[in-house]
């Protein structure tokens, strides 16, 4: 992944239960806390019930991103 002409790749230790998605994103209808409200996405449908869709280059920015890049 490229983001602000940086490269990022995540290393995972297991993948386990892959599932497809049967239903398009829709909005998240419960609270969560912050860092959780500012990586996700949406929810998805599949045959294991809703799973949460995440935003890989948020988790990579880290919060704070603003005031971070003003502090450096």
């Amino acid at each position: 992944m490229e983001l602000e002409s940086h490269h990022y790749a995540l290393t995972v230790d297991a993948v386990e239960d892959v599932v497809e998605a049967l239903s398009d994103a829709s909005p998240i209808r419960a609270a969560m806390e912050a860092g959780w409200e500012r990586v996700s996405r949406g929810m998805v449908e599949t045959e294991e019930g809703p799973l949460l869709l995440v935003d890989v280059a948020a988790l990579v920015t880290g919060p704070n991103t603003e005031r971070n890049a003003i502090a450096a």
